[in-house]
């Protein structure tokens, strides 16, 4: 599956918000805990949108909270920066910096796990299905 963007958007795999909450229940308990709350949060079997924004300072704040669970965001490497542990992408654009694990559609305006099927496009409410790009 694929996910749907929308402005700008904080995309963390989910075995990473499986490590970062591992104390509390992992993945599961991110999804009740944080996507029962906002509707903002979608997600697939490898990736979610954690979070979204309109302006570049609340996503500084979402970046610097993610930070501070111990998640690296941008990171120096001998091609320059790029995303490590999280990706800030925007909608019609795509990954802010290069991000090895994220492939960016720009015609379905989503992402998606690299390597990995894109299939079902997910969006606006957790776990709805906006498209089915499988039968394109």
């Amino acid at each position: 599956m694929a996910i749907k963007l929308e402005f700008i958007n904080v995309i963390v795999p989910n075995a990473t918000l499986e490590a970062v909450f591992a104390e509390e229940g992992g993945f599961e308990f991110f999804k009740q805990s944080y996507g029962a709350m906002r509707d903002m949060v979608w997600y697939d079997d490898y990736i979610c949108r954690v979070d979204g924004a309109m302006n570049w300072a609340d996503v500084e704040d979402m970046v610097h909270w993610w930070e501070e669970r111990g998640l690296i965001g941008l990171a120096d490497t001998d091609i320059g920066k790029q995303w490590r542990d999280f990706c800030v992408a925007t909608s019609f654009s795509g990954p802010t910096y290069r991000c090895n694990w994220l492939e960016f559609d720009a015609g379905d305006n989503a992402v998606s796990m690299r390597g990995q099927p894109k299939g079902r496009i997910v969006g606006k409410e957790v776990g709805m299905v906006i498209a089915d790009s499988s039968r394109h």
